[in-house]
């Protein structure tokens, strides 16, 4: 059976009585729930179906399910409920989000599958082949999001020294523009230190091309994830849970790390050649030179952009991707 939907008047229903529960919450000094259930913050660790784990403020688990009239929940999302009792509770407003990730679902919808991300780590490795047009891929969704990139390239440990130097002079272009690239191993922790440290208070998502190694690098910079992983089976009741949902742990010195396996890609669904072009921050930063404000930079007459790419004041290779990404976006 399809799923009704809801017309413009229950929605704005709807979002009156989420903001109810949201201000009762700022203001239970004053206006409380029940003496013996009040209205409580929570962050969504992950979902199972119908049932989602989430943390209160006092670090504990508890299974909930959520009011039939709340927007989509999911990992990140941060939420007011009420418990029923040690371990149960009821969801029954969604806080407002700073970001969201999403993908295209069944027939084209957007699904979320992550909420309030502040950055996310690109990891390429030698094997699979890295791509440096799905690396831009991914900056162009990330500036689009305003969420941070950090490039990753893992597994150094299979490379010799003076392959990893020639890869370093390769792509210190991405650094030369602003975004950070490191080059680690799980073989050589001291080489996380830095990518650690990048993650102290934010809360961060991995992503990348299955084998590149996410899981192992999650492995390396969370070494309770065994216990983290224990008290979420315990609480949902699933035994050792091997789903495909997000899940947000948490990082021993502050933040948070997101383990998706359905991010491998964002792909660029919902983004036009101008939003393209504005997600290579240096083309964007040089269109303002460009005699035509509607320049495509590609072919026009004193264009600032193609100047700056003969005077390499923008690298030839990123500029060569913007050309094949935005063609690829006409098709």
């Amino acid at each position: 059976m399809s799923k009704r939907r809801l017309t413009d008047k229950q929605r704005r229903q709807i979002k009156k009585t989420q903001e109810k529960h949201r201000q009762k919450l700022k203001n239970k000094d004053t206006d409380i729930s029940l003496p013996d259930s009040p209205e409580e913050a929570g962050l969504i660790i992950t979902r199972h179906r119908v049932h989602y784990i989430i943390r209160d403020k006092h670090q504990r688990l508890y299974n909930c399910t959520a009011r039939q009239n709340i927007d989509s929940l999911v990992c990140g999302d941060m939420v007011v409920w009420q418990k029923f009792d040690d371990n149960n509770g009821v969801i029954i407003a969604r806080e407002n989000r700073k970001s969201e990730l999403s993908r295209h679902g069944y027939q084209g919808v957007k699904q979320a599958i992550a909420a309030n991300v502040d950055q996310i780590c690109i990891v390429i490795a030698p094997e699979p082949e890295y791509s440096e047009d799905l690396i831009n891929q991914y900056l162009i969704s990330a500036e689009h999001l305003q969420i941070k990139p950090i490039i990753v390239f893992n597994k150094t440990d299979k490379l010799s020294q003076q392959k990893i130097k020639k890869l370093k002079q390769q792509l210190s272009y991405y650094q030369d523009i602003g975004y950070p690239l490191l080059f680690v191993s799980c073989k050589d922790t001291e080489s996380l230190k830095e990518l650690s440290s990048l993650f102290n208070h934010k809360t961060s998502i991995l992503s990348g091309q299955s084998g590149v190694g996410k899981s192992s690098i999650i492995q390396q910079l969370l070494p309770d994830i065994s216990i983290q992983i224990g008290e979420l089976s315990a609480i949902s009741k699933l035994g050792q849970h091997t789903t495909t949902q997000s899940t947000l742990y948490n990082m021993q010195q502050g933040g948070h790390i997101i383990d998706s396996p359905g991010i491998r890609q964002f792909g660029l669904h919902g983004i036009n050649k101008t939003m393209a072009a504005q997600g290579f921050i240096e083309i964007h930063q040089r269109s303002s030179t460009c005699k035509y404000n509607n320049c495509t930079h590609t072919i026009e007459p004193k264009c600032g952009v193609i100047e700056a790419t003969e005077n390499l004041k923008i690298h030839p290779a990123r500029y060569q991707s913007y050309l094949k990404i935005i063609e690829s976006l006409a098709k």
